[in-house]
Formats: C-alpha cells, sequence, structure tokens
C-alpha cells in the first residue's frame, strides 16, 4: 500500500532538499500548476501544498514525524497527488535524486498523517471486498455466462465498493454485448424493478469508462517513464527509484514498442529496448520478496510434476506465509484476465496445502 522503493547511497542521509535544487524546485512548481480552467483560489491552495511539500523536504529526517503531525490539519489526498506529480516530473528530467526523496517523503506522510493513515485503512478495506469478489467471480465457473455476470452485479446493485471491484476484474467482459443483453434484461423485467436496473446500467456505464480512463492516464504514464528510462545516462537509476511503476502495464507498453521496432526493422531501437527490458527484469527479481520469486518460479515451470518437485525441496523454508502470498498472486492474475496462470495458480496452492498438511 506504502509506495517502496531503493533508499538512495548512505540511507536517509541524502533525503534533505539542497538549495542547489531551488530553481528545479520552482520549475516544479510552475509545472504543477499549470492547467486550464482552474481558479485563482484552486492555483493558491496547491501552491500552499508545494510550500508544504518544500518545508518538509528540506525538515531533517529524525524532526520528520513531528513537523508532519504539526501540519496534519493541511494534509489532504491531494498532497499526495502534488508530490507523486512531483516526482514524475522529476524524472522526466533526469532527477532521480529528488524522485527518490519524494517517494520517500510520501511514504513518511502517509504513516505520520491523519489522512494517510485514513487512506491505509481505506485500502485495507478495498483489499478485503477485492478478494471478497474475487471469490464470487471464481464461484461462476468457468462455463460462466453474460447472464451469470449479470446476475452478480444485480447482487451488489447499492454497494458501489464492490460494483467497481467487479469492474476493475472483469471490464474486458462488459462490452457491447454486455450491455445489449443488459438492456434486454431490463425490458423483460417487471415494471416496479426496471428503476433499479436502469440506475444499476448506468453506473456500470460510468465506472466502465472510468477504468478505461484510469488505463489510459496508465498508459501515458508507463510510456513517459519508458522515456526517461531511455534518455537516462544510467537507466539502472532511473528503473531502481520507479520501482512501484514498473507494473504490468508498463511491461506491455515496453513491449509493444518492442514490438513496433522490429515491424519496422529498427535494429537499433529494438536492440535498445530490448536491453532495458533485460534491466527492468534483473531489477524487479533482485528487489522481488523470496516468497513472490518462489511463486515465480513455480508459476515458470514446465510441467506439474517439475512444480510439484519444487514444492516438495522449498515450501518448507518459507511456511504458510507462501499461501498469503499465493493469494496476492491470484487477485493480479484475476484483474489481468489470464484464466492459464489462473488456474495453474490454483493448482499450486492446492499442491502447498498438502505440503503444510
Amino acid at each position: 500500500r506504502q509506495l517502496t522503493s531503493q533508499l538512495p547511497q548512505g540511507g536517509m542521509k541524502g533525503y534533505m532538499f539542497r538549495p542547489r535544487e531551488a530553481l528545479t524546485m520552482q520549475g516544479l512548481v510552475d509545472q504543477v500548476l499549470q492547467a486550464d480552467g482552474v481558479t485563482p483560489e484552486m492555483m493558491e491552495a496547491q501552491r500552499a501544498r508545494i510550500r508544504l511539500v518544500e518545508t518538509l523536504l528540506q525538515t531533517p529526517p529524525d524532526q520528520l514525524p513531528e513537523v508532519i503531525k504539526q501540519h496534519d490539519s493541511e494534509i489532504d489526498s491531494q498532497l499526495f497527488q502534488a508530490i507523486m506529480v512531483m516526482a514524475q516530473r522529476t524524472m522526466q528530467e533526469n532527477r532521480p535524486d529528488i524522485a527518490e526523496r519524494l517517494i520517500m517523503l510520501q511514504n513518511e506522510v502517509m504513516e505520520h498523517s491523519t489522512v494517510g493513515q485514513e487512506m491505509l485503512a481505506q485500502g485495507d478495506i478495498q483489499e478485503a471486498v477485492v478478494r471478497e469478489v474475487v471469490a464470487d467471480i471464481e464461484g461462476l465457473g468457468q462455463g460462466a455466462e453474460i447472464s451469470d455476470l449479470i446476475e452478480l452485479a444485480i447482487g451488489y446493485a447499492g454497494d458501489d465498493q464492490r460494483l467497481q471491484a467487479l469492474v476493475g476484474l472483469v471490464r474486458p467482459a462488459l462490452d457491447d454485448t454486455f450491455f445489449q443483453e443488459m438492456t434486454a434484461r431490463i425490458g423483460q423485467a417487471p415494471a416496479d424493478e426496471r428503476e433499479a436496473l436502469e440506475k444499476l446500467r448506468e453506473r456500470l456505464t460510468e465506472l466502465t469508462m472510468l477504468v478505461d480512463q484510469q488505463q489510459q492516464m496508465a498508459v501515458q504514464g508507463a510510456v513517459r517513464l519508458l522515456q526517461a528510462i531511455a534518455n537516462a545516462p544510467d537507466p539502472n537509476e532511473v528503473i531502481v527509484a520507479n520501482l512501484q511503476a514498473v507494473d504490468d502495464t508498463f511491461m506491455a507498453v515496453l513491449n509493444a514498442n518492442i514490438q513496433e521496432a522490429e515491424r519496422r526493422n529498427d535494429i537499433n531501437s529494438s536492440a535498445r529496448l530490448k536491453q532495458i527490458y533485460q534491466q527492468v527484469v534483473s531489477v524487479l527479481q533482485q528487489n522481488m520478496q523470496p516468497e513472490l520469486r518462489f511463486v515465480n518460479d513455480l508459476l515458470s515451470t514446465e510441467n506439474d510434476e517439475d512444480a510439484r518437485k519444487l514444492l516438495s525441496e522449498h515450501a518448507a523454508d518459507f511456511g504458510e506465509e507462501l499461501l498469503d502470498v499465493m493469494d496476492a498472486v491470484g487477485q493480479m492474475l484475476a484483474q489481468n484476465g489470464d484464466q492459464q496462470m489462473i488456474e495453474k495458480l490454483s493448482f499450486l496452492k492446492q499442491a502447498a496445502l498438502q505440503e503444510f498438511s
């Protein structure tokens, strides 16, 4: 839930904002405040947030928790957004050192502010809801039809958190055919049920549009990060500083660029992008927790026999915490709709349960 990254050389000692960065930070202020249709009041509120970020960056690490508490009433969710925008802009300007400190600052503010703690608590609730919705989707079985999905959505009517989780998990299935069938369902429903069903259809439409917009923003962010890595003198440094942004969307964008370069027979670009791919994979493997690395190894086995052998030899090294990691991986696979990997992970979990029984 908290953003994580590698500490800079020397740990927290390099965390303080230094005067030589003042010009860069002022440029960030101007960039963050550039937006169409923003009122003067909104501009001033954003300036105040950025002044607070600068104050916190200049605070010695040992005093930071207390200073955050002193400014607790000024910290809102938009402050976290401002910090991330500033971190992204510094990466585009090839200043991973500043981006690193901003990411570390966000973790500190999250931990020591009221709003940060509320966001973490809300994150726990959302994670629990997602797990329940994943279980409901899996309960539909492999032969589930659109009508089954509609019934599930109807069961969630009025529970917006579950509706959001459902749309996020099965967005590809919510296509024109789904909404056409739902419209037909509304037409066949008793008159006293139609209004509620129409509201549900409207909300599902809104949520699918929101998911699509978020995906578009994620792709744009991945493109910017790939450009920053490609243009950096030390790509590894940029990758490590932005490890929390190296997700499935980023890897998809990277792979799409490799394929496009190969299609154009652009040998230089293709080779450069493939080198970046190898660097990213190497950094991910180095920073992956042991249990997650082991699950990845299990999913990479060629057949069930090899997977069982690997589990038998090493499951005891990790204990039952391995099952929790498998559950987390299962949620990620469900979000991506990777049915083949979901089935393999289900087999692996059953085999692991046998090892621990």
